[in-house]
This record gives structure tokens, C-alpha cells and sequence, in this order.
């Protein structure tokens, strides 16, 4: 390593320290200010954020009504554990993952909506028993919290990355292309892999997910 490099090493380790103390303290002083008589609370602005409707299932939880979507009713899907939504040409595509339904599995869908202060109206895309099309990408294990994490458009081409590996221990995503015209998902390539050197990567900032045996590149990250 050169000495540059170990002098850069060296200054971004000092600011590093020099920042965690002088947040401490600033923090360590505004709790000790605040604290005394009066306890550390948390309070919900008004109107800061506000339920607009249940998007999913034909009964609303809180209010009793039904839903606009009465997705249980045309789809036969009564709710999930997550959604994603992102944009595709003049639609949102929504993709839910852990559903209850017919078949469970992981569902995709899609609105038209401009203004979901007016109610947004969800459709799902169909499988070929009538129900909520499954996102099952060939070879591709889709159990539970093997979901959809994200969804982007590409070239006019929506791909989705779902997590895989849940049962062994091992967690990764892999990408794949949802061809909207057959209703189909093909498989990209792993993505995101704890070990696989012909994985592609995302760098981050911290230890996660890092391979026992897999040595990162000789390079300074800030």
C-alpha cells in the first residue's frame, strides 16, 4: 500500500473518531437537558401522516367498510405481508409478497391511479386458474420470506429481484425479467450472492453479509 494510501487511511480514521465524539456528547447533552422531571417522549404530529384505505382484502380492518378493490372477492387475494410499488410506462406495478389467498405465494398487480387521495384502484395480474398470477421465476424457490424486495424499469422492461435462500441459511436475491404480454418471469442472474465470485455485487458501508473467504479488492472505501 502506498503512503498515500496509508495517510488517507490514517486522516479518515481520526475524523471518523473525531465525529462519533462530537455526536456523543451532543447527544449526551440534550438528553441530560431534557431529562430531570420530564421523560424522553415520542409525539405524532397531526396530520403528518394519515390512512388513505386498505389496498387489499374486501372488509377494512379498522373501519368495517368494504374495500374499493375487493381484491379477495375478484382475485381471490385477501391480504399480505409487504408490498413494493415502482413506476412501468403509465402504471404503478405493486408486487406483495407472503400473500393469503389461494395458493399463497407472492402476487404482482398494477394501478392506473394519478391522485391516491382519490382512491387507489388496484388490478392483479392473472394466472391461468383465474386468480392472482404467483411470481414464480423458473427454478427459483418461492416459499415463505422468499419474497419480492424491489422492483425497476429498464429499457421499457420491468425486472423484479426477489430473495432466495431462506430454508438454508444462505440469503441472496436474484433478478429477474416479468414479460407483462405472457405473464412470465425469466431469470437474470444471482444477484447480491454471500459468496459466488460470478455474483454480481452491491457495495455498502458496513460488514453485511460479508463471505468468510471472499477478499475484497485492495481499494480505500470512504
Amino acid at each position: 500500500m502506498s503512503r498515500m494510501r496509508i495517510f488517507l487511511a490514517i486522516l479518515l480514521g481520526v475524523l471518523t473518531v473525531l465525529a462519533v465524539l462530537i455526536l456523543s456528547t451532543t447527544v449526551s447533552k440534550k438528553i441530560s437537558s431534557s431529562s430531570g422531571d420530564q421523560s424522553l417522549t415520542l409525539t405524532y404530529v397531526p396530520g403528518s401522516a394519515v390512512k388513505l384505505e386498505q389496498l387489499l382484502g374486501d372488509y377494512d380492518k379498522s373501519t368495517k367498510q368494504p374495500t374499493k378493490n375487493l381484491t379477495e372477492k375478484r382475485f381471490s387475494l385477501i391480504g399480505s405481508d409487504l408490498g413494493y410499488p415502482f413506476e412501468y410506462h403509465d402504471k404503478i406495478i405493486f408486487l406483495f409478497g407472503d400473500c393469503i389467498g389461494t395458493g399463497g405465494g407472492h402476487a404482482i398487480g398494477y394501478s392506473f391511479t394519478k391522485d391516491p387521495d382519490q382512491g387507489l384502484l388496484i388490478d392483479m395480474y392473472k394466472g391461468g386458474d383465474g386468480t392472482y398470477l404467483k411470481i414464480t421465476p423458473p427454478g427459483v424457490s418461492t416459499g415463505p420470506f422468499e419474497v419480492p424486495v424491489c422492483g425497476i424499469t429498464a429499457n421499457n422492461i420491468p425486472y423484479v429481484w426477489v430473495k432466495n435462500g431462506h430454508d438454508t441459511g444462505s440469503e441472496h436475491s436474484i433478478l429477474t425479467r416479468f414479460d407483462e404480454s405472457e405473464l412470465k418471469f425469466t431469470v437474470v442472474r444471482e444477484f447480491s450472492s454471500l459468496c459466488p465470485a460470478e455474483a454480481a455485487r452491491l457495495i455498502g458501508f458496513s460488514e453485511y453479509r460479508v463471505c468468510s473467504h471472499w477478499e475484497p479488492p485492495d481499494v480505500i472505501h470512504p
